[in-house]
């Protein structure tokens, strides 16, 4: 074997790994993001849930740049304070576990914030445009 064969497979050897280990990061970066994502909206659901939790805009965002630390990424990309509400209210209407009565006052409590946190993304998305 030659010298320039060997090159060529170390050059070979070195992209195939260097690929592999890219991956490897990339894709575990995906799952924290994922894992994260499903820890915040477990923990607020069974915090609104069970305990009567009132969110608000100061506490769902701590509660996301919590999230974001302990997971190691950054809180942009997780949900938002508003996807966040929107998933709340969906998991709500959807689950069969919750009794009508509870399930109307649940969202009775969620819809205030609902309309705060998107008059507030208006309001951004306004002076961001200008």
């Amino acid at each position: 074997m030659n010298i320039t064969t060997l090159i060529i497979l170390l050059v070979v050897a070195a992209v195939f790994l260097f690929i592999l280990f890219f991956r490897q990061t990339v894709g575990s970066r995906i799952v924290r993001i994922r894992m994260a994502n499903e820890d915040l909206e477990n923990i607020l659901l069974k915090r609104v849930v069970l305990e009567g939790y009132q969110p608000d805009a100061e506490g769902l965002s701590r509660l996301i740049n919590g999230k974001a630390r302990e997971f190691d990424i950054k809180k942009s990309e997780l949900l938002t304070e508003s996807q966040l509400l929107d998933i709340m209210y969906t998991k709500i209407i959807e689950s069969d576990l919750i009794t009508p009565d509870l399930r109307g006052d649940l969202l009775k409590r969620l819809s205030p914030m609902l309309k705060i946190i998107e008059a507030d993304q208006v309001k951004e998305l306004s002076l961001s445009g200008k």
